[in-house]
């Protein structure tokens, strides 16, 4: 299966950051996921119709954000199954 992403630039470093088991490897890689993505939101023209693009970069920032916060809540609801 391909994976496409729609907005490749800051998706990729988000998708490397989210999947990161290594909780060392995932606080560094959230943030330069987060860094990528508050400086694409920053070079959005605010006037354009960049809506689908912004909602994604704000919604994947607050997943990052929760998961840097709390990274132990991913590993722990793994651990939980079976």
């Amino acid at each position: 299966m391909t994976n496409i992403l729609k907005y490749p630039e800051w998706q990729t470093v988000y998708q490397a950051a989210i999947t990161e088991l290594d909780d060392v490897k995932l606080l560094a890689k959230a943030k330069v996921a987060e860094e990528t993505i508050v400086r694409r939101l920053k070079s959005l023209d605010p006037a354009s119709k960049d809506g689908d693009e912004r909602m994604a970069l704000n919604d994947a920032l607050g997943a990052l954000r929760i998961l840097m916060k709390h990274p132990e809540a991913r590993e722990g609801g793994a651990e939980s199954v079976g």
